[in-house]
């Protein structure tokens, strides 16, 4: 694999991120179905070159704080959008965007609408979303990935 070379996009990526990038591209796979991997350990054998001072424990016990907040938060908007929805039959969707730190967490609640194949009515259409913070060069990422894109049809 080749190395990602910032003078060679059309977009200014940070060296520091760079060189993470490549540090993982050479412990990364890609197999003949197209599914990426990389080793198990790869986010705890880097986090001291991404933040030195932050354990992988604090990092841990942060997802399972939010995890459990959003849990909580999918069963309460669950439970206020069924009781909703009932008074108020005109609504079919219940939807919000919550923060959670830097994080936010979207939930959906679709109010079910038709009958199974065995002539039960279908469930509601349910969903929790976490979007993550996103780093600041997220964009240029994105950009650099579609720039290098197009260059395959070239």
């Amino acid at each position: 694999m080749s190395t990602t070379e910032t003078k060679k996009a059309a977009v200014a990526l940070s060296g520091e991120l760079v060189e993470l990038a490549n540090e993982i591209r050479a412990k990364q796979t890609i197999d003949a179905e197209g599914v990426a991997t990389a080793p198990e350990g790869l986010f705890a054998e880097l986090l001291p070159k991404i933040d030195a001072e932050l354990p992988l424990e604090t990092i841990e016990r942060s997802q399972r704080a939010l995890s459990t907040y959003g849990t909580a938060l999918f069963l309460a908007t669950g439970e206020n959008a069924v009781e909703h929805t009932k008074a108020n039959t005109d609504i079919k969707r219940v939807s919000g965007v919550f923060k959670a730190g830097l994080d936010e967490v979207a939930i959906n609640y679709n109010v079910p609408s038709g009958v199974k194949a065995d002539g039960t009515k279908k469930d509601p259409a349910t969903s929790l979303i976490h979007r993550r913070y996103e780093h600041p060069e997220h964009a240029e990422v994105r950009q650099h990935i579609y720039d290098r894109t197009r260059g395959l049809a070239d």
